[in-house]
């Protein structure tokens, strides 16, 4: 009874949508305008969630998303323009190519402050 009882509810995760986590894959390339060079350490991550990654040396990434759901993907590092672009839903199994391109920010002045902190022992 027990082995039948197992194997139905093995059976019922497998097959029944929304109980075996069903996912789908985001993978691209960040590059810099506008020479088009890879940029690295990009954090790439979903709006509203802790999914995240980073680029690696030749820009790419790739992120694993629960299927059929919509997204805002987030690029983002220090020196460069955030980008934002929306995700439409991507159905099991399936990977979609997102490329982004990061324009430099040009910032003309910033402050760094300095502070010691004491420690009581």
């Amino acid at each position: 009874m027990l082995i039948r009882l197992v194997s139905l509810i093995a059976f019922a995760c497998l097959f029944v949508p929304g109980l075996s986590g069903q996912k789908a894959e985001i993978f691209g390339v960040v590059l810099e305008l506008p020479d088009n060079k890879p940029v690295e350490f990009v954090t790439v991550y979903l709006e509203g969630t802790s999914i995240a990654t980073e680029t690696d040396a030749k820009g790419a990434y790739s992120l694993e998303v629960d299927a059929d759901k919509e997204y805002v993907l987030i690029f983002s590092r220090v020196g460069y323009e955030e980008v934002k672009t929306p995700v439409d839903p991507i159905g099991e199994g399936l990977k979609r190519k997102l490329d982004a391109l990061l324009r430099p920010n040009m910032i003309d002045e910033f402050v760094v402050r300095e502070s010691i902190i004491r420690d009581g022992g």
